[in-house]
């Protein structure tokens, strides 16, 4: 009896037992479910483009927006064929309005040029492509034999207007139109380089102005137009207090520029856009 007792307490304790075991495996069978949690960190989006950031237009750029561009070039006098290719011409009509518009010069339209050029030209910024001949009774003289040379040649230029430069006559001329039908509108006198430092000869294009400029030793030379790098039409020399130093026209002894009086040196500042042709012969 008592054997049977222990027995039967014995068989409790192992069931209990083993029933435990159980539990334990049966929990660790058991997986965890996780949630899925929401990420608090966002993806960075890309930055939008500045819609009120222009493009800039250049040379060998096409489309309506260079047309439009064109279109109001032509409304400060420019005279270029608006065709919404933006060409030679289209470059150098920028550049000579950037120069009279006082900012840098470089032939592009940034935001800058073409908030300028939806303004209203005014009498300094405007460009007359459509000149009458000037009353200097040499135009009148010269007209006939001046046009008849200039028509029978090739001229090249980006304006409606040209320069051609005699050396042997000492005589620069001005002409309106365009190539081979070119109108003479003023011609005046020049000195131009010594046999030491002579003027270059060729095709050109006016590639800068200015108002003024003074040298080394002192002396300004004043209305300045680039032919090409240092040679230059400008007036004859003054000193710093406006006299002249040297105004000798008529002869070679500069030292390569052409020298003008004042006032013709002034009217090609005034009246010759940059791109325009020069021919020095």
């Amino acid at each position: 009896m008592f054997k049977q007792k222990r027995i039967i307490s014995l068989a409790i304790i192992l069931i209990f037992i083993f029933s435990g075991c159980s539990n334990i495996q049966n929990k660790a069978k058991n997986k965890v479910k996780s949630k899925t949690l929401t990420s608090s960190i966002k993806k960075k989006s890309k930055p939008k483009e500045d819609p009120d950031k222009s493009k800039i237009f250049k040379l060998g750029d096409n489309g309506e927006e260079v047309k439009k561009i064109q279109d109001e070039l032509n409304k400060y006098g420019y005279s270029i064929t608006a065709d919404g290719k933006f060409g030679a011409s289209t470059d150098w009509a920028i550049r000579d309005f950037q120069y009279r518009h006082n900012i840098n010069i470089d032939g592009s339209v940034s935001e800058q040029t073409n908030s300028l050029l939806k303004q209203p030209p005014t009498n300094e910024t405007m460009v007359n492509s459509n000149v009458t001949p000037d009353p200097n009774p040499d135009v009148q003289a010269c007209k006939a034999a001046a046009e008849n040379t200039v028509n029978t040649k090739d001229t090249p230029t980006y304006t409606k207007f040209f320069i051609m430069t005699s050396l042997s006559e000492q005589r620069v001329y001005i002409f309106n139109g365009e190539p081979h039908n070119w109108k003479l509108i003023n011609t005046f006198e020049c000195t131009s380089g010594s046999s030491e430092t002579p003027t270059i000869t060729g095709h050109f294009f006016v590639e800068g102005k200015g108002l003024a400029f003074k040298t080394e030793n002192d002396i300004i030379c004043k209305y300045y137009t680039q032919i090409q790098g240092n040679y230059l039409f400008h007036s004859i020399l003054f000193d710093k207090k406006g006299n002249v130093v040297d105004g000798t026209l008529g002869a070679s002894l500069s030292h390569g520029c052409v020298r003008l009086a004042l006032q013709n040196a002034k009217y090609i500042y005034d009246t010759v856009p940059m791109g325009t042709g020069i021919w020095i012969y």
